[in-house]
């Protein structure tokens, strides 16, 4: 697949300190790897272009085309291109010798600007939350988006987030946790009549489903699709990054909820069994005509009460 950055190709003299764009923020599809690479496709595309002109100065990255004091200057031009994905950077900026001068030796060369690997390793330390869902344009979220939007929110407060290399397994943790929470969101009052109350953290979400709204039928709970919800969480717990002490107490309202739907689910499947296996499925009828029924012969009498001898003559 093909990536697009915006390049500039800068020629740069030493001798009067002038700069004169030969490319400015072109949309590059390249599908090469490293920057020397991407600006070898570049230089290709200026008309006007030397074929001398190939010593490159400096390689500035940036989120914007001003490359102010955010910008990031890449020491190694075989780097890989892929960090500008990884940093969210989409400009590029290569300054050029002209060739009038004689490059300097590179031991005397200062180096400017931040450090990439300095910057992609000190990111990769800072801790993140999953992005929330973004609406289409000219509509507003769904139920299950504003859920998952809300869980972000709450486990923003209770919780650090993850580190980039992590930050996947944030995503399918919360993702997952919203939607047993979307699973269950109509079924808070049952589960208090079956002695299983959902955690007080995850009592505000519900109401999220309305399905009456929407004229759809009532969602029915099922042990099987409940055992499954369980499954995912359970391997929620299970990921390496959520023992680390910053998702102690995450960890601690998930296995809380998954304690919850699991002593629920059991009600479940003990209901399921005592219905097919001990209702149904008996060698004889529960009920029998000898053993659980009465037959009484009652004798007429010519004796009628003075309220039916009233009525029949009505009659």
């Amino acid at each position: 697949m093909e990536n697009v950055l915006i390049v500039s190709v800068v020629k740069h003299s030493d001798k009067n300190n002038n700069k004169a764009y030969i490319l400015k923020n072109t949309a590059t599809q390249t599908k090469c790897r490293t920057f020397r690479e991407l600006y070898q496709e570049a230089i290709e595309r200026c008309s006007d272009a030397q074929s001398e002109i190939i010593n490159i100065k400096t390689i500035q990255i940036s989120k914007s085309n001003s490359f102010d004091d955010s910008s990031i200057e890449i020491s190694d031009e075989n780097m890989v291109w892929s960090i500008c994905n990884d940093l969210n950077f989409k400009y590029v900026q290569f300054t050029i010798d002209d060739g009038s001068t004689a490059t300097k030796d590179a031991s005397n060369s200062k180096p400017s600007g931040i450090n990439a690997f300095s910057v992609l390793m000190s990111s990769q330390n800072e801790l993140h939350m999953p992005d929330k869902p973004v609406p289409l344009s000219g509509k507003q979220l769904t139920g299950p988006q504003r859920l998952y939007s809300d869980i972000i929110d709450w486990a923003s407060n209770i919780d650090q987030g993850w580190s980039l290399d992590t930050l996947d397994t944030g995503k399918e943790v919360l993702s997952k946790l919203s939607s047993a929470l979307w699973y269950i969101d109509h079924g808070h009052e049952k589960f208090a009549e079956k002695c299983c109350r959902i955690p007080e953290c995850f009592q505000r979400f519900k109401g999220y489903n309305e399905y009456k709204k929407l004229r759809h039928k009532t969602p029915v709970i099922t042990s099987e699709k409940l055992n499954d919800v369980c499954l995912s969480l359970t391997k929620c717990l299970s990921f390496p990054s959520m023992s680390l002490p910053r998702h102690t107490r995450l960890a601690s309202k998930i296995e809380a909820l998954l304690s919850c739907l699991t002593k629920y689910k059991e009600k479940l499947q003990l209901d399921n069994f005592r219905h097919k296996h001990v209702y149904q499925k008996r060698d004889q009828p529960c009920r029998s005509t000898s053993g659980d029924s009465t037959c009484q012969f009652i004798n007429p009498t010519i004796l009628v009460d003075k309220a039916f001898l009233e009525l029949d003559k009505k009659t």
